[in-house]
């Protein structure tokens, strides 16, 4: 009947090994050794406690590249106690590692963010512990790669952009006023000159018509003093209803 019968002083004892209680202890997982750029924990954070009682360590980028050492703990058989782990962060549950006994997991150019360094371990049994985060990891990032940096980029970057397009505008708004001035003064002066050809053309009309007695040339010369007149009033219209004038018209009039 798959019994066992052993002789004693007193007797024997019966009892049946399928019935007898596995091994149900868990065993436990104790961080034993952190390095930090090849350089224990101790070295790098001397006024630190120590690190089997850390569970918390703040990194500058620079200090990117760690170590560590794990150790399973079960006094029954502790050779054949297996050790799991992963780098919450950066890797998954599914892709853990195991590790007989003692693991030294190593992980260099960590980016900037956060990590927890998570560990289990089963006793020969095969009876797993729970998860439990020995070390959350925090690898402070540059001042660039800061949220604040980048904003404050982009606030100045942005401000740049403004502060360009104003000068532009301004520069666009003195030159359209240079050349409004510009456009003012030839205005004037073709209407002070055309002014001055009408009543020159009105007098020379008047003079044809009371100094000059031969009919023809007289009719002639009013015709010409005519034409001149006609000629310069509609200049003289042109200018004033005319948006754009160039020195072109102005060195014309004074010719």
């Amino acid at each position: 009947d798959n019994s066992l019968v052993i002789a004693g002083r007193y007797g024997f004892s019966r009892f049946y090994p399928q019935q007898m209680a596995q091994h149900q202890v868990q065993p436990k997982v104790q961080l034993t050794r952190l390095l930090i750029q090849g350089r224990p924990f101790q070295e790098v954070f001397p006024a630190d406690s120590a690190i089997s009682e850390k569970k918390y360590v703040r990194l500058k980028y620079q200090q990117n590249s760690i170590s560590m050492r794990l150790i399973g703990i079960e006094l029954g058989q502790p050779s054949n106690v297996k050790v799991q782990y992963y780098l919450k962060g950066l890797e998954k549950q599914p892709e853990a590692s195991i590790r007989n006994q003692v693991a030294e997991p190593l992980y260099g150019r960590l980016a900037p963010g956060k990590y927890t360094f998570m560990a289990r371990a089963a006793n020969a049994n095969g009876v797993w512990s729970a998860w439990e985060a020995k070390m959350r990891i925090d690898i402070i990032p540059p001042i660039y790669m800061r949220w604040w940096f980048m904003l404050l980029t982009l606030l100045l970057f942005s401000l740049g952009i403004v502060g360009v397009v104003q000068l532009y505008y301004r520069a666009q708004l003195r030159d359209a006023r240079v050349r409004n001035k510009e456009q003012e003064r030839i205005l004037r002066d073709i209407h002070d000159l055309t002014s001055g050809k009408v009543v020159f053309f009105q007098d020379f009309r008047e003079f044809a018509q009371d100094k000059i007695p031969q009919v023809e040339f007289r009719d002639k010369a009013l015709n010409i003093a005519e034409q001149a007149l006609q000629l310069f009033k509609r200049i003289s219209s042109a200018v004033r209803n005319s948006k754009e004038t160039d020195s072109t018209l102005l060195e014309f009039l004074h010719q």
